[in-house]
């Protein structure tokens, strides 16, 4: 492919090389019509034979739009894309601080750093993996560090446009989708991938991060996928001998040869690197009160008589703080937790609100309505008697700003999403007949749920609107997912494998155009929950399923799923129970 610069794609004038790999050519490009620079990523297709170059063409428009969807904070976003003198493009944000490649420059950084910066990358992959999409060319010069030290993901989906399994033939013409230095055993043997390929391969770059090397090199890309394959992995601590036994095992699990010995999901291997840098803040928080402890006098230092006056007034002193917060800490549990009030009314419309779809013909970026709440001044809501007491809020989320939510909006092919005067609103039209055969716009926490924390949502729909709330793993429809459906306000149920439903009718009046708190948590053998309209906890419905012991022992996340219709969120919390 010759090089481009100087040459205009569309309304995209190249001004220079970025970067240039195997699959594809990175440029710095002025887009004449937003005046802003941008990254444009022009696909190789000169290696392949004519019949796959046809073939990747045809694909590359539906694989683009895919990707366009793919809305998370470490995720580069695709904003627009192309085609060139048969080379399809790809348009997306321009991010001058460089790659994960560069920040290492064949260095190795402790291993706390590389957790650190590999979690929201894993996070990343675990969201696109429930999307049904997969990485298949994870490596460091595809991570790149914001000016503000975030890790962001790219070349996403580049190697699924060029299709591995259609265009591969190493003994032919040696067209060698991906990089092999990071490829799974899978792949190097030709056999089908799945996301377990990329819990490989972000293993490989955490464990090039923490030793300075790769595991396999050899003189030829087929010599070192067959590395991949048969050779046993160095051990890491044998070029860093101080690496904590913990942190190898990780590594050892992720890199393990056969898919089956790995974690299972991208989810579980981010707990697992979540568990490392927790262990680590956990430490150096135990160092940091250490050195805080107040010095001990010896009898006779200090006053008359060894009488240590000053140690009796700090004991003093501490017992009636005490019994203070005791008092105080009685009344407030008494009372419950803290809930934000929604406004009085709100008619199903507001003067104030736009639409936004999740697909742009323009190819520019959404934008949206982000406008300061003056909230009232919180409040302590009686629950009743039948609710566990909290502890304290983890999270509370009043969607006020796009930007600090700690949700993943997926919005559906004909949804749109409105956020205006602190709430957020789900719109899912039906068009088919068939509310899943239209997709559906959805709200996916970031984070794993929790045994022993409860989850609370204030919301409320439109007439026939169809939604679930769930604590969900792993795609649908696929043998290992399972979920806690809470659904429509009239049932509730657990979905397990491919097509396993056990529901209950829950009882319950529900009403659209009003108010609902609906709390769920998990216990030790199943979930539990309740709804009540906002005004009137004594009208609520409690509800409880049996799942078995192991049912939630992976890694749960939180949704909200709007399939037709109309769903407003006012705020979410997230709260420890008093144990």
């Amino acid at each position: 492919m010759s090089n481009l610069i100087g040459h205009s794609l569309g309304r995209y004038h190249i001004l220079e090389q970025l970067g240039e790999g195997g699959m594809a050519t990175v440029y710095k490009a002025y887009d004449t019509r937003l005046e802003t620079d941008v990254a444009v990523k022009v696909i190789r297709t000169e290696s392949l034979p004519q019949n796959a170059v046809e073939r990747s063409l045809k694909r590359f428009e539906r694989e683009a739009k895919a990707l366009a969807r793919l809305t998370h904070p470490n995720i580069v976003k695709v904003t627009d894309y192309g085609e060139y003198e048969n080379h399809p493009y790809l348009v997306m944000p321009f991010l001058p601080g460089g790659t994960l490649k560069e920040k290492l420059n064949g260095k190795r950084m402790t291993w706390q750093e590389a957790v650190r910066l590999l979690i929201p990358i894993a996070r990343a992959l675990d969201f696109a993996h429930r999307q049904g999409m997969i990485h298949r060319d994870v490596k460091p010069s595809n991570i790149l560090i914001t000016a503000d030290g975030e890790p962001m993901l790219t070349d996403f989906g580049i190697a699924k446009i060029l299709d591995a399994q259609e265009t591969m033939d190493l003994t032919a013409t040696s067209a060698l989708i991906g990089t092999p230095e990071y490829m799974a055993p899978e792949q190097a043997t030709v056999k089908a991938a799945d996301h377990r390929s990329d819990i490989y391969a972000l293993g490989i770059v955490l464990y090039e991060m923490v030793t300075g090397r790769k595991p396999y090199t050899a003189d030829t890309p087929l010599a070192v996928t067959i590395m991949h394959a048969r050779d046993p992995l160095p051990r890491p601590r044998t070029f860093v001998s101080d690496l904590p036994q913990v942190v190898e095992s990780t590594l050892l699990k992720a890199l393990a040869k056969k898919p089956e010995d790995r974690y299972q999901s991208m989810g579980e291997f981010a707990i697992a690197l979540e568990n490392l840098e927790r262990q680590t803040s956990s430490k150096a928080a135990n160092r940091k009160k250490a050195k805080s402890q107040p010095v001990e006098y010896k009898q006779g230092e200090i006053g008359k008589a060894g009488f240590d006056y000053r140690k009796w007034l700090m004991i003093g002193g501490f017992v009636t703080l005490l019994g203070i917060s005791l008092a105080v800490g009685n009344v407030l549990l008494g009372l419950g937790w803290r809930v934000v009030e929604p406004p009085a009314a709100i008619t199903s419309t507001s003067t104030n609100k736009q639409s936004y779809a999740s697909t742009q013909t323009s190819g520019q970026m959404p934008t949206y309505t982000s406008t300061p709440v003056n909230r009232p001044m919180p409040t302590y809501a009686p629950l009743g008697p039948d609710l566990p007491l909290v502890k304290r809020v983890i999270r509370d989320e009043k969607f006020d700003d796009l930007s600090t939510l700690e949700f993943q909006l997926n919005i559906g092919p004909q949804g749109a999403f409105n956020l205006s005067d602190g709430l957020l609103t789900l719109n899912e039209p039906l068009v088919s007949g068939d509310p899943w055969e239209d997709g559906s716009s959805a709200l996916w926490s970031d984070w794993p749920i929790q045994h022993g924390n409860g989850y609370l949502l204030l919301f409320r729909t439109e007439p026939s609107a169809y939604f679930l709330i769930n604590f969900e793993y792993g795609p649908f429809g696929s043998p290992d997912y399972h979920a806690f459906w809470f659904e429509s306000g009239q049932t509730y149920g657990i979905w397990s494998g491919d097509n396993q439903l056990i529901s209950h009718t829950l009882g319950f009046q529900y009403e659209p155009k009003t108010w609902y708190y609906l709390l769920m948590w998990l216990n030790i053998d199943g979930v539990e929950g309740k709804i009540w309209e906002k005004d009137h906890p004594e009208t609520g419905k409690l509800f409880t399923i049996t799942t078995g012991k192991d049912w939630a022992s992976s890694h749960l996340n939180y949704k909200v799923n709007v399939a037709e219709g109309t769903m407003v969120i006012d705020e979410f919390q997230e709260v420890e129970f008093l144990k």
